[in-house]
């Protein structure tokens, strides 16, 4: 008999989650999905790394609740270790 439609096997996985894609997995500066999310020290607000880096180059304060920062917590997964990125004043 003729099925309309694909089965759930033929669906790619995660297409009704990236149809309503949640505002708490887009970064704030950017807009967008998350790419290597980084957490800002003080108040602990995710970004996007390359987005808080070139925000943090203008002015190292969270864009969103004004705090400022000193480091940027940058985890990388596949290597399973946490990379800090201290701000200096220059």
């Amino acid at each position: 008999s003729d099925n309309p439609g694909p089965s759930l096997s033929q669906t790619p996985k995660g297409f009704a989650m990236s149809a309503e894609v949640s505002p708490d997995s887009k970064c704030p500066i950017c807009l967008d999905v998350f790419h290597n999310m980084s957490y800002l020290d003080r108040c602990l607000h995710k970004f996007c790394f390359r987005c808080i880096l070139e925000w943090s180059k203008n002015k190292p304060e969270c864009p969103l609740c004004k705090q400022p920062f000193r480091s940027i917590y940058h985890k990388i997964y596949y290597n399973k270790f946490c990379i800090f990125i201290y701000i200096t004043d220059s």
